[in-house]
């Protein structure tokens, strides 16, 4: 098994490539354990997987989350300063 940041498995981990995916999971308190920046064009946002974690990206992808606008817009400023940081 491989190993990626901080000593998690692969498997451990869920990658997203959606921002608007990373925003709501990040919005839910899902921690945001890296973003991986080694693709120049297309950014990963990592978050180790449980299965809550499972089940609110399914609820995600049926339109079944419900968010608080102003905690969505707040976290997508958060999000967008990891991704510039160096």
């Amino acid at each position: 098994m491989t190993m990626t940041t901080h000593g998690i498995q692969e498997n451990e981990i869920y990658r997203t490539s959606d921002f608007s995916q990373a925003i709501a999971l990040y919005c839910l308190d899902f921690v945001l354990e890296a973003v991986d920046k080694t693709t120049p064009n297309r950014c990963g946002f990592l978050f180790k997987r449980t299965c809550e974690l499972d089940r609110a990206i399914e609820w995600f992808w049926k339109r079944e989350l419900r968010i608080e606008p102003q905690a969505y817009f707040q976290a997508s400023k958060v999000l967008r300063t990891r991704l510039h940081d160096r």
